[in-house]
């Protein structure tokens, strides 16, 4: 648990901007690991060593967290905007995230 918490805080002590950029980063890799696990390899755009990490973490992404998953995202991305506690932000989202991945299908 400590781990995950230092883990959130270059994150938080950054800016917002970069904060979003993050957050809009998860998204697009929850979206790949949809396509990958529908054998939809071929709309995944990107670098080839980056493929091969989304192709490992599809694994996580399943039908029962997958919306939940955007919804957190969308919702940090939302709570930023209005001026969110970075460190506290990230530090609920990775809690809440650690129980989606946990989610089997």
């Amino acid at each position: 648990m400590t781990l995950l918490i230092y883990g959130c805080h270059p994150l938080a002590i950054g800016r917002k901007e970069k904060q979003k950029s993050f957050l809009s980063y998860a998204l697009q890799v929850f979206r790949n690991g949809l396509l990958i696990n529908n054998q939809l390899d071929r709309l995944v755009r990107t670098a080839e060593e980056e493929r091969d990490f989304n192709r490992k973490f599809s694994a996580f992404v399943n039908h029962k967290n997958a919306i939940m998953m955007v919804k957190l995202m969308e919702d940090g991305i939302q709570h930023i905007e209005r001026n969110a506690h970075g460190g506290l932000l990230f530090a609920d989202i990775s809690f809440k995230m650690v129980k989606l991945l946990k989610l089997k299908a």
